[in-house]
């Protein structure tokens, strides 16, 4: 239990909690390869499907002397669906990610928020298509918070893997290469 989460007794829970999210939050914006990879690797790709609808509504909108099609009504309903898949698919990997990166170090507030986390953002992704066809703007609004939400989440639990951080390429060799050694032959008896 050497390598346990340790929360001074004074401290408590839930200023333990606001201070880990505070600092997983705040920590990885110094890592350019990390932001890239949100940026890149998460809301481009992981959200393609999303993209993917904005442009199709984007084009169907077009006048039909520009693209050549029959003129669709602007509906919401693929975009709405894309997000309302891409969300549940993040967080639900990610929250799980999180528990079992919590449980090696026996962190059991991180642990109770990453499940507490999994099933709010479920019942989201179980509730909102129910409601999508009566109020499609505010569930449009939902599944955009709840994807910032799950980004925010896979931000706070990636930020510090190593893969992300910037390691210097002298460090495992002791320094520059180029430097003068320590030490001498002067001492030297044959």
């Amino acid at each position: 239990m050497a390598d346990a989460a340790i929360i001074p007794e004074k401290q408590g829970d839930w200023p333990y909690l606001i201070e880990q999210l505070g600092k997983r939050t705040v920590g990885p914006i110094k890592s350019f390869p990390f932001v890239v990879y949100v940026l890149i690797g998460i809301v481009l790709f992981g959200g393609l499907g999303i993209w993917a609808e904005l442009l199709r509504l984007t084009v169907a909108q077009t006048p039909p002397a520009v693209t050549g099609a029959i003129p669709v009504p602007p509906a919401l309903t693929g975009v709405i669906t894309a997000i309302l898949t891409f969300f549940p698919t993040l967080i639900g990997s990610t929250s799980l990610q999180l528990i079992l990166s919590s449980a090696n170090t026996s962190d059991k507030v991180m642990i109770a928020f990453a499940i507490m986390i999994l099933f709010l953002f479920l019942t989201a992704a179980i509730l909102l298509p129910f409601f999508a066809g009566s109020y499609p703007l505010e569930v449009l609004a939902a599944g955009i918070a709840s994807s910032l939400a799950a980004i925010w989440v896979w931000w706070i639990t990636n930020g510090s893997d190593s893969i992300f951080q910037t390691h210097h390429v002298a460090a495992p060799s002791g320094g520059d290469l180029n430097q003068a050694l320590k030490g001498g032959f002067d001492d030297l008896k044959t």
